[in-house]
Order: C-alpha cells, then structure tokens, then sequence
C-alpha cells in the first residue's frame, strides 16, 4: 500500500511538470526593432570613440537577449567626405571609426535606405557597406532583399524602402513582398516615412501601410520622423493576416537635445511563434544629456512612451504584451 501511495504522488508530480512544461510560453525567435541612429554631424563626432559607451543600460539588455536579430536604422553612413568640403549641420557622415559604437551593442542589421545614405559624398554608401560588412554587420539597401536564417525552417526576409526622399516603386516592392511571403518568411518591412516631430502618420503613410501588408508584410518597422508614433494591428484585405505596423520608434540614438520628444527612445522586442507575432514588449529608454548615454526609462516618462506608442492596445487574441522589468499585462 505504501509502494502504491508513492507511486501516485509520485505519477502526480510527473503529471504537473508535464503540465507545467506544456503551459510555458516558449518562443521560436525574437527580434529587436529600435530607431534612428545619429553618430556624426556636421564632420564631427557626436559620441568620443574613447569615452563612456552611449549605449549605455541597452548594452546589459542587449546581452540578455543575444540570439535576438537586432536591426535599427542608420541615418550617419560610415565614410570620409570628399576633400575641401565643409559639410552642413544637415550632414551627418561619420568618420569610419565610429563603426566601434555599433560593434559595441552588437546590431546584427542596419537599414540604410533613407534621405542620409549620400551623406558621405557619391562613394558615401560603397564605403559604409563595406566597413558594415568587415565589422560582421549587415547593411540594408533600398528594395533589396536580406534573409535571415535562424534554424532549420525558420527565415526571416527584411526589406527596406525610403519612402521620404524619393517616389515608392509600389509594385517592385509588393512583388519582393509577395515572393518573400510565399517561401514561407516573416516579412520585415524597413520604411523609411513620414514628417518630422509630428505626433502621428499622416493619410498617405496609412495608404501605403495598407498596400504592404495587402502585399504580405509581417511587419512594417518606420522611422525618419524622430519622436515615437503608434504602433497598431492592420488586417491585410487578401488573406485576413495581421501585420504589426509601427509607424515610428523615434530615434535610438542622436544629438536632438532641443526636442525633448526625440530623447524619448524605445526598442521593440517581438517574440515570435510558429510564424506568427506572439509577444511584444517595450524597452522604454531615454538619452540623457549629462552622460550622453541611454538610461532606462522610469516614472511618468514610461508611462508617456507606452500612451506614445499606444502598446497596451496591442493585447489580445493571444497576443502578449509586456513593458520591461514590468509584469506582462
């Protein structure tokens, strides 16, 4: 009797972990979507190469999530500017050195389809792909594809479009899309839009957010306007899919110190599942101005970038949302 009471509890326990195990929630991948990246301006340094990483609290976050594809979008490109010029504020080229920032929060992509690529003269954009790619970081050029192979039956396709500087070849890009789509990829629509400072998206970025996902985007990851705008669901009217649009993550890392909004930073992580955006969670971030570095975002501040962003609204049909070092809603 003692041998068969033992047996039971012992069968319980087994049940309970197995139950247990089942119920965790377990994720294929996870990405990491942050903002623009400012390292120069004007012909100088805006970070000393020898000084304090800016990265700052992003870099013990980073190192937590190390499997994670981490993409942002590079507004200085990498390079010398033609000799006897005197470049404008406007002009954010950066000395190739500066590829050590990037190096040191170990990004795995940067887009560089936005009105910034020429910044380094004609040959500004042959020379920041190379030093990206002798530092073991992948560029991403406008309407051309990069996959990501993660494990065996799992890819993801990131495309990247200037939608700012220059007329959007829809149907070149929709046909990117739809071939991504139809291998089977996450599609990542890198978009580079909209107006600066401003508050929300305008029509015709809602236009253009509709026909992407239309053509099959999973995501459509924006930036340019430097201050965060919402993020929100959007149901492609060909195949009911849903797509996470992200009109706007601000800037990750600059010198607008003037505009308080475009200190608020924030890093997006999606958990993804069987395919599919099963989680979101926000990295709620600030730069700080006396240590020129990225602190963690506390108080009223994370309370204005999740009502910026509007991710609380995110969750739902089994979709998880949560806020750092925060308890998932």
């Amino acid at each position: 009797m003692k041998f068969f009471r033992f047996g039971l509890q012992g069968a319980l326990i087994l049940a309970l972990l197995v139950v247990t195990a089942c119920t965790r929630e377990t994720y294929d991948y996870s990405l990491l979507l942050g903002g623009d990246v400012m390292l120069a301006r004007a012909g100088q340094s805006l970070f000393p190469v020898n000084g304090n990483s800016p990265w700052g609290a992003l870099v013990d976050i980073r190192s937590q999530y190390p499997d994670a594809v981490f993409a942002a979008n590079l507004e200085s490109p990498l390079g010398i500017v033609d000799e006897g010029s005197q470049p404008g504020d406007m002009n954010l080229c950066a000395p190739p050195r500066s590829v050590a920032f990037l190096t040191q929060i170990d990004l795995t992509l940067l887009t560089r389809a936005n009105n910034h690529v020429n910044d380094c003269a004609l040959a500004g954009e042959d020379q920041t792909g190379d030093i990206l790619v002798e530092n073991g970081i992948r560029g991403q050029d406008a309407t051309i594809e990069t996959i990501y192979k993660l494990s065996p039956g799992e890819e993801i396709s990131f495309i990247a479009v200037d939608a700012y500087s220059k007329p959007v070849d829809l149907p070149a890009i929709s046909s990117l899309i739809m071939e991504a789509r139809s291998s089977g990829r996450l599609v990542v629509v890198s978009i580079h839009w909209g107006m600066e400072y401003q508050a929300g998206p305008t029509r015709e970025q809602q236009e253009l957010a509709s026909s992407l996902v239309d053509a099959g985007a999973d995501i459509l990851w924006g930036h340019h306007p430097h201050v965060q705008q919402r993020m929100e669901w959007m149901t492609s009217s060909v195949d009911g899919h849903r797509a996470l649009v992200m009109y706007s993550l601000g800037n990750l890392l600059s010198d607008q110190w003037a505009v308080p909004d475009a200190l608020k930073e924030a890093v997006i992580r999606v958990r993804v599942r069987n395919g599919q955006i099963a989680a979101v969670e926000l990295i709620p971030l600030v730069l700080d101005r006396v240590t020129n570095r990225l602190l963690l975002a506390d108080g009223e501040t994370v309370d204005w970038i999740e009502d910026r962003l509007g991710i609380m609204d995110l969750e739902g049909e089994g979709i998880s949302v949560s806020v750092w070092n925060q308890p998932a809603h």
